[in-house]
């Protein structure tokens, strides 16, 4: 797992999505379409809060990201991002359909999902971004009731 370049793009760009399979494991990802949305509430998803991130730490995560992946159908992403100064890390999956990602997220008690065509968050505390409707940016400390 190449925790260097995660620990670098996470940095650069206050989070990532990266591959934890294959011969580009430990590289990020984007897509021109579909969700990403989180499953580190899972009882063997590691899910890491830390304010010292270090490269080794990305690479941990990823080594049990791929043996997660290995256990459900999905294929799984390590997910990164920075609040307020805490860099969090998780395993994520890629759906295409918005409603099976509400409902992963809702089910792994996520805060909010990736809309890769719209490049944003979508809050699943805020009922018109659960829709696709939502025109709010929203502010850096998440959703809303809509």
């Amino acid at each position: 797992m190449n925790g260097e370049v995660m620990h670098g793009h996470t940095a650069a760009h206050e989070g990532g999505t990266f591959i934890a399979n294959g011969l580009a494991d430990g590289f990020p990802v984007a897509f021109a379409d579909g969700f990403q949305v989180g499953i580190g509430a899972r009882d063997d998803a590691p899910c890491v809060e830390t304010d010292d991130p270090t490269p080794s730490l990305f690479a941990m995560v990823a080594f049990w990201v791929r043996y997660l992946a290995s256990t459900i159908a999905l294929p799984v992403f390590v997910g990164s991002w920075i609040e307020d100064g805490v860099t969090f890390i998780e395993p994520s999956v890629r759906v295409m359909s918005r409603d099976a990602a509400v409902a992963i997220g809702d089910a792994f008690k996520e805060a909010c999902l990736w809309d890769w065509a719209a490049s944003r968050c979508l809050w699943l505390d805020c009922a018109d971004c659960r829709r696709g409707e939502c025109s709010d940016p929203h502010d850096d400390d998440g959703g809303g009731e809509s």
